[in-house]
């Protein structure tokens, strides 16, 4: 579990990473859950898997094109069928989801890990993203 401090000292990269690893790993327990009826863990964890599609469509930077239209619409997809999992209890779908989004964490985690250490360009002014803004980070 990570400190306080240590989460304001991500970058937005590196908390989309956590982000998507949580994701990940609340699917599973739904799967989980489910498999051994227990409903109620299973929709706790439904639950926070369609809080944390939100919090990914949030963070997205809209300026970077295409693309970020592209991760809105697999984030709004993914969020929208875990709802419908969540009324049916159906494992199957959700395994489905988790098996679509845990390349996406894999590779996003190889693009950050890959960055780590690189910085901006002195000079360019950045607008703050929405999860900078939440949390209060300055440039």
């Amino acid at each position: 579990m990570l400190t306080e401090k240590e989460l304001y000292e991500k970058t937005p990269q590196q908390l989309t990473a956590l982000l998507l690893e949580a994701l990940c790993l609340q699917m599973e327990k739904a799967e989980s859950s489910i498999s051994e009826k227990e409903y109620m863990q299973a929709n706790k964890a439904l639950q926070q898997s369609i809080d944390i599609c939100v919090r990914l469509g949030t963070g997205l930077r809209y300026e970077a094109g295409i693309l970020a239209d592209q991760f809105e619409a697999v984030y709004q997809y993914t969020a929208d069928e875990l709802m419908q999992c969540n009324l049916t209890k159906d494992r199957e779908r959700i395994k489905r989801l988790r098996m679509m989004m845990e390349p996406l964490y894999s590779d996003w985690l190889s693009a950050v890990r890959t960055q780590t250490g690189v910085k901006p360009q002195a000079g360019v002014k950045r607008q703050l993203s929405a999860y900078e803004q939440h949390i209060g980070i300055e440039n």
